[in-house]
């Protein structure tokens, strides 16, 4: 519905392509993490922190798009989310930070696959969420 209404209301044709891979990526990552930890494949149920694991994770690390790509992500999903707000699919319109950048600090890792968590995980989360849980006195252990 959304994607008609872009073309209904005028949009290019490559604004609604664009827009609809965009989409189609979003929804994709969804399907593939469904049930990790708790993340749902529903939109509506996204949160900041999952949203800026798809960001930094899959579109910066995993896809190495560029800020200017990952910038029209963003168009596209707070356009996305605020049609769904303005049309009833959705109670409250979520608050995003968008997060991406290298240097983001994120309180927890929600929501993400082994694999995402591989390629999202900054160094100092992993300093603090991944060896901060490290409780042996087995420098060997420890080091391993």
């Amino acid at each position: 519905m959304f994607l008609s209404d872009l073309a209904k209301n005028g949009a290019a044709l490559n604004t609604t392509r664009a827009y609809s891979s965009d989409l189609a990526q979003f929804f994709n990552v969804l399907r593939m993490t469904k049930n990790v930890e708790g993340l749902s494949q529903d939109y509506r149920l996204i949160t900041d922190n999952h949203m800026s694991g798809y960001l930094y994770g899959y579109l910066k690390q995993n896809k190495s798009l560029s800020d200017k790509s990952i910038n029209r992500h963003v168009a596209t999903l707070e356009q996305f989310y605020t049609f769904c707000y303005d049309h009833g699919f959705m109670l409250t319109k979520p608050k995003f930070s968008y997060t991406y950048s290298d240097n983001a600090s994120l309180n927890k890792m929600d929501g993400l696959t082994t694999k995402m968590h591989r390629e999202y995980i900054d160094e100092a989360s992993f300093k603090e969420v991944i060896l901060g849980s490290i409780d042996s006195k087995n420098p060997f252990i420890h080091e391993r």
